[in-house]
């Protein structure tokens, strides 16, 4: 990427405030989630013979590596961002953005404004 810099703490901020933009429109829908799909998953689990369901929130502890591969892998928008480079630069881009994810990595694992809900009962 001759040239051109990798501006660790813009794309920092940046994803932040998408992350935190994004989560607020989450949080209006879920009255439409729970309404939406509540029945029709309380049915689901009762057809299995589901007792005791209960939802919860879990953080997702990903190292600074596994977030580049799942951004690499599924983030449409990134890939539309780095298609002008070529193959090495496009390497050396992920690798910067692998680098910059480092700072979210601690004791616990990577940690970013993410949550995951997971559902569990009992058969």
């Amino acid at each position: 990427m001759t040239g051109v810099t990798f501006d660790a703490q813009l794309y920092k901020e940046t994803t932040r405030e998408q992350w935190q933009e994004a989560a607020d429109a989450w949080h209006r829908w879920d009255p439409f989630f729970e309404e939406w799909l509540g029945g029709a998953t309380r049915e689901m689990l009762d057809r299995a013979r589901v007792t005791r369901p209960r939802r919860s929130r879990a953080r997702w502890p990903l190292s600074a590596a596994e977030c580049t591969r799942l951004e690499r892998e599924s983030f449409g928008a990134l890939h539309q961002m780095l298609a002008g480079l070529s193959p090495a630069e496009h390497d050396e881009a992920w690798a910067e953005v692998e680098d910059a994810l480092l700072e979210f990595e601690g004791p616990d694992g990577f940690t970013g404004p993410c949550e995951l809900l997971v559902g569990a009962g009992t058969a």
